[in-house]
């Protein structure tokens, strides 16, 4: 019965952070940096695209995951869309395999990084947090 509350305590937590950071997204300004991934994937051929990761100073692995969806013609906003998604996935499998108590890990997604920068600012930040979050499950293996 415990187990249970717990488990609809950490859901409510992941879908009261999805609306506040859909919510964020949606009244969000993108950054020129931000736009930039998008434009570099959606006007440069995918040969071109790799040559132009020497000048961005990241991996090409975020400008991979949102070639597919400009060279569609999606809108713009389907860079946030995707960015808002890998956010919610990272929070997740922090709420299903963080070994912290379910309070910490609630002030700790709704702190300013996990709410704000990594999450509503489309940079591939996000990526990293996702990648370290799911690292750390695989390492960790706990019992739930």
């Amino acid at each position: 019965m415990r187990r249970n509350r717990a488990g609809w305590a950490a859901a409510l937590v992941l879908v009261l952070y999805s609306v506040l950071v859909s919510y964020s997204a949606a009244h969000h300004e993108p950054w020129r940096d931000e736009a930039q991934a998008w434009l570099i994937v959606r006007d440069l051929p995918l040969p071109a695209v790799f040559q132009q990761m020497v000048y961005e100073g990241t991996p090409a692995l975020w400008h991979m995951i949102l070639l597919p969806f400009a060279k569609q013609g999606a809108p713009y906003a389907a860079e946030a869309a995707v960015h808002i998604l890998l956010a919610i996935a990272a929070v997740a499998l922090l709420l299903r395999r963080g070994p912290f108590p379910l309070w910490f890990k609630a002030l700790f997604v709704f702190s300013y990084y996990m709410s704000y920068e990594y999450a509503v600012i489309a940079r591939n930040y996000n990526l990293t947090v996702l990648l370290l979050f799911a690292l750390a499950a695989l390492c960790h293996p706990r019992t739930v």
